[in-house]
């Protein structure tokens, strides 16, 4: 009986949706505890932030980078209002004293995978966001902890759906093996 309708907005939108009641739920990022979100938050699974390059790059090579090593690269980074929340603080360190020419802003967290692909330099992603059959290297980033990803819903009340949903996704991504915070080079 689930009957899933997807959309795709800005994602300021999406919390005053769920608060009129034009959604379920929001499926996303945890976002700081400073936004007042009017919803109960469930945690699905915990992500690490990683680096991204195409696995010819030296900073393919490394099992993991410090934010240091990042501060020479060439940056493909998402727009800030629209990146993760811990991304985004991430990405406004590493973009502090460069050039507009070292930096690529993008539009979505895809659009930043295919500039990194075609080599026009590095991204910091949250692991999840990143299609697992493309042949990029993840790198884990030393001093950086685990993201939450998770959902945002006002009730479960006779909300029979919404609990199946929130059962799937759970068994569907705690099924997945945890990062190992080793280079990761898909093929």
């Amino acid at each position: 009986n689930l009957h899933p309708r997807l959309q795709a907005v800005p994602f300021q939108h999406l919390y005053r949706l769920l608060e009129e009641d034009d959604m379920d739920a929001v499926i996303g990022f945890k976002e700081p505890d400073n936004k007042k979100i009017p919803a109960a938050y469930r945690e699905i699974i915990k992500v690490p932030l990683v680096c991204i390059c195409s696995p010819d790059h030296p900073m393919g090579q490394y099992d993991a980078v410090t934010i240091d090593d990042l501060k020479e690269e060439k940056l493909v980074l998402i727009d800030p209002a629209k990146a993760q929340s811990d991304a985004a603080q991430l990405q406004g360190q590493l973009i502090s004293g460069r050039t507009p020419a070292d930096v690529y802003f993008c539009e979505s967290a895809e659009s930043a995978v295919v500039l990194v692909e075609a080599g026009f330099g590095i991204s910091v992603l949250p692991e999840l966001m990143i299609p697992p059959d493309l042949p990029l290297a993840r790198t884990a980033i030393e001093e950086l902890g685990l993201v939450s990803f998770g959902i945002y819903y006002k009730s479960l009340k006779d909300n029979e759906p919404l609990k199946s949903m929130l059962k799937i996704f759970k068994e569907d991504l705690s099924g997945k093996e945890p990062f190992s915070w080793k280079k990761h080079i898909l093929e």
